[in-house]
């Protein structure tokens, strides 16, 4: 017998998900890299 699944998961705010599921697993946010103050302005490409 076979059993299938499917998922949907809300991507409104995907980081608050994201914090709410790095809380949930008990996981640490890692620091962003080196010279940059943070995470976001690491993910923003350079002009």
């Amino acid at each position: 017998m076979t059993v299938a699944w499917g998922i949907t998961v809300d991507r409104a705010d995907p980081g608050r998900l994201a914090a709410f599921w790095r809380e949930a697993l008990g996981y640490a946010a890692a620091p962003p890299p080196e010279g940059f103050p943070s995470r976001e302005e690491w993910l923003v490409p350079p002009p």
